[in-house]
C-alpha cells in the first residue's frame, strides 16, 4: 500500500442502526471481494449501485449530472460523525530516520477500518498557521469509533505520541433545512479535493428567528454566488452541541486558489450580516503519509 490515504476515499457504508447481521454480512461481503479502506472507489447504498460501481463522480460541470443519482432519503437519513483534528509536532522528536513512523501511522490508520472509521484524508497546514503542523479527516457511524481512533493515535503510534494536540471538533450530518439535496460531498462519495478548507461557524442570534422565507432567499442567493464554482466542494455540517460551534465546514478543491476566490465572493451575500463566528480557519494539500511525515518538523 502506497500510503495510507489513497487518491480516493472509500467511504465506508456502514450498516444502518436497524439493519444488525444483516449490514455486518455485506459489509463482510464486500470486504471478501477486494475492498480496501484507501484503495478504489466505493460507496454502497448511496445511489444506484448498478450506474455508480467502478466509476468515481465526475467533477466541474459533470457534478451536477452525477448529484442527480444519488439517493436522497438514504443520504439524509444516514448517522455520520465526521472529526477534524489538528496536531503541532515537537521538533526534533521524530529523529532523522523516519521509516518506522511512517510505518507504524500506515498500519494505525489501515486498522482503523475495523472500527468503521474511514479517513479522508491527511493534510499539511505548516506554515499557513504558526501553530498547527497537520489535520486528519475521519468520519464514522458512531462518534465513540473517532474517539477511540483519537486516543489511540495519540497513545500508540509514534507520531501521536510526538504531537500536541491544536484543534479537534465533531460535526454530525443533518438534512439541509430548506434544500434536501444538499449533500457534503464526503457523503455522497465524492473523491477527496487536492486541498482543504475547514472553519467553524456561528451564525448570528437573530438569524434563526427570522422567518423561514427571508433565510430562504438569503441562503439562496448565497448559493448563487457559488454558482461559477461548481469544481470546490462544500460539506457543511450540524454541530450544535458537540463544541463551540452551530456548524463546520470544508471546503475542497482541486487548486488552492479556488477556495480562495470563492471565500471572497461568498463575503458579498445577504447571509454574511448574519455571521457571528467563523474561526480558526486550518487550510493546506492533502498528502500521503510518508510526504507528511517527513516534512515534519
Amino acid at each position: 500500500m502506497r500510503a495510507a490515504v489513497d487518491r480516493r476515499n472509500a467511504a465506508v457504508w456502514p450498516r444502518s442502526r436497524r439493519s444488525g447481521r444483516r449490514g455486518a454480512r455485506r459489509l463482510a461481503a464486500d470486504a471478501g471481494r477486494g475492498w480496501q479502506p484507501y484503495g478504489r472507489y466505493w460507496c454502497a447504498c448511496v445511489y444506484q449501485r448498478c450506474r455508480a460501481r467502478d466509476r468515481g463522480p465526475p467533477s466541474g460541470s459533470g457534478t451536477i449530472s452525477f448529484m442527480a443519482k444519488l439517493d436522497y432519503n438514504t443520504l439524509n437519513s444516514t448517522i455520520r460523525y465526521l472529526m477534524f483534528s489538528v496536531f503541532s509536532v515537537r521538533p526534533g522528536v521524530l529523529g532523522a530516520q523516519r521509516d518506522t513512523v511512517i510505518h507504524d501511522v500506515r498500519t494505525f490508520f489501515k486498522h482503523q477500518e475495523k472500527r468503521g472509521v474511514v479517513v479522508r484524508g491527511l493534510y499539511d497546514i505548516a506554515g499557513l498557521r504558526a501553530d498547527a503542523d497537520f489535520m486528519i479527516w475521519t468520519h464514522a457511524e458512531r462518534v465513540e469509533a473517532l474517539q477511540a481512533t483519537y486516543a489511540d493515535f495519540r497513545r500508540t503510534t509514534k507520531l501521536g505520541r510526538a504531537c500536541s494536540p491544536v484543534w479537534s471538533s465533531v460535526a454530525l450530518h443533518r438534512p439541509a433545512e430548506f434544500n434536501k439535496s444538499h449533500i457534503p460531498a464526503f457523503l455522497a462519495g465524492e473523491e477527496p479535493g487536492a486541498y482543504i478548507c475547514v472553519y467553524p461557524f456561528v451564525r448570528s442570534y437573530d438569524w434563526y428567528l427570522l422567518p423561514d422565507q427571508e433565510r430562504r432567499h438569503m441562503l439562496a442567493e448565497h448559493g448563487m454566488a457559488a454558482c461559477g464554482y461548481k469544481d470546490v466542494r462544500a460539506n457543511t455540517v450540524p454541530a450544535f452541541a458537540l463544541g463551540d460551534y452551530e456548524w463546520l465546514l470544508a471546503f475542497e478543491a482541486p487548486g488552492l486558489d479556488r477556495i480562495v476566490d470563492l471565500m471572497r465572493e461568498l463575503r458579498a451575500t445577504e447571509a454574511r450580516r448574519h455571521t457571528r463566528a467563523e474561526t480558526p480557519f486550518f487550510t493546506g494539500p492533502r498528502v500521503p503519509v510518508e510526504q507528511l511525515v517527513n516534512s515534519l518538523p
